[in-house]
């Protein structure tokens, strides 16, 4: 058939401008009617001649024992460049153009062609393969076209999905909103098995699985809690159903617990002596050497800085740094070794030396109160769209079904088969998007 709905010849001029439809038009009009019915003619009449060699090469296969048109394949395969919006639902279009025309029957309707578009599910899309549908409006000479809608899906939990937390990815880095908490033990560490429920909360989405979180925070080469955060969040477990803008919240103690608090003072005994100081004041920030008393002696990372009087005597000792794993009843001590100071006394002697009574050989302080230790406080982040993993669609290793229908060479039996085969192409892939 022809490209346009006129296919008559529109004869000489004079005659043509006789005719009913033609006799009332302007003479421009005459014209340009006459050029259209013209060039649709000759349309008809270069498509009459290639159904005419198409068959004639039909013949002359099935006279030499061939049984396809060998002429004809498919040379292209593309997506439509519409975006896989994974929440607010979306029409994805696949266009499969052959050499030369093709013909698509489908019964009436009742044998429709599809093609099965390998889905990697990575974003957590429920569905594999997605069919892809003949579609007709799409359709045209050497071109078939498919489509594949898919309906609003609030959850980010269709077939086609972009949900996932991937342990690739880092979300304490951009474009992620971070917050850090207001408490953090100190130097490097990683906290792992942080479960939903119990080390965080998201909302205002619910994630269909548990993600289990590792986080790390930054390195303290000051020794102090000022200046510790979060450089590190990843999933060691990935989760799915998340969705853009979701907000993960740690819970109290989720990053760590047993840490001496911040701001605290601790009340210091020399063990029956005192620190020598000479004339000068000492302040200095050392660490604890040992831990002992109390139900758990795992405490690390604790220092303080001490401040001394001109006779010696400890006038504070405050925490500088926060350490980790403390419990109620520790009694926190340091050593003689510890306390050297290079600072040189007024009297002459490099060191800080520890005299007086029984001959003490270090410094300790009061056992700890419930009121000295805290747990992680705060801490949060917001996942961006970027930051998901979505599903990817493939033509590699997916084939065309004709489903009872036919598709075939445009002036050929429909019983003939037409090579629908593409796999010698170089797959087309297409990204979903959560939005």
């Amino acid at each position: 058939m022809a490209l346009y709905p006129i296919d008559r010849d529109p004869g000489p001029w004079l005659q043509f401008v006789k005719r009913t439809d033609v006799k009332d038009l302007n003479l421009n009009e005459q014209k340009s009617q006459f050029l259209k019915e013209q060039l649709q003619f000759q349309d008809f009449l270069s498509k009459q001649s290639i159904m005419q060699r198409q068959y004639q090469d039909y013949m002359s296969n099935q006279a030499n024992g061939g049984g396809e048109d060998i002429t004809n394949g498919v040379e292209q395969i593309s997506f439509s460049t519409n975006p896989l919006n994974t929440i607010t639902g979306f029409t994805s279009n696949l266009f499969i153009k052959f050499i030369e025309p093709v013909v698509v029957e489908t019964n009436s309707g009742v044998n429709i062609p599809t093609v099965n578009i390998a889905n990697d599910q990575d974003g957590a899309g429920a569905t594999n393969p997605i069919v892809y549908s003949f579609n007709a409006g799409l359709s045209s000479g050497p071109v078939v076209g498919f489509t594949y809608t898919q309906a609003a899906a609030a959850g980010n939990n269709g077939g086609v999905a972009a949900s996932t937390l991937a342990t690739s990815t880092n979300f304490a880095t951009a474009p992620t909103a971070i917050t850090q908490p207001t408490r953090l033990t100190s130097g490097s560490f990683t906290t792992t098995g942080i479960v939903k429920g119990a080390g965080y909360t998201i909302a205002p989405d619910t994630l269909a699985q548990d993600a289990i979180l590792t986080v790390t925070t930054s390195t303290d080469a000051f020794d102090s809690t000022s200046n510790l955060s979060i450089t590190s969040i990843t999933p060691t477990t990935e989760g799915f159903g998340a969705l853009p803008g979701d907000v993960i919240t740690f819970a109290a103690g989720a990053l760590g617990s047993g840490f001496l608090l911040n701001l605290g003072t601790l009340t210091g005994t020399v063990n029956g002596g005192t620190l020598a100081t000479g004339a000068g004041v000492l302040t200095a920030t050392k660490n604890f050497t040992s831990v002992t008393a109390g139900a758990s002696q795992a405490g690390t990372g604790g220092s303080i800085t001490i401040v001394t009087d001109n006779a010696g005597a400890i006038t504070s000792a405050t925490i500088n740094s926060v350490g980790a794993n403390y419990v109620a009843g520790n009694i926190l001590t340091i050593s003689a070794a510890e306390l050297a100071d290079a600072t040189a006394r007024a009297d002459g002697t490099a060191n800080v030396d520890i005299v007086g009574a029984g001959g003490a050989t270090s410094v300790s302080f009061a056992a700890l109160t419930g009121g000295d230790i805290q747990a992680s406080v705060g801490g949060a982040f917001t996942i961006a769209a970027a930051q998901l993993t979505p599903d990817i669609l493939t033509t590699a290793g997916t084939v065309i079904s004709e489903n009872g229908g036919a598709i075939y060479d445009a002036g050929t039996d429909p019983a003939d088969e037409l090579n629908l085969d593409y796999a010698s192409l170089a797959a087309v892939t297409l990204a979903a998007t959560p939005a």
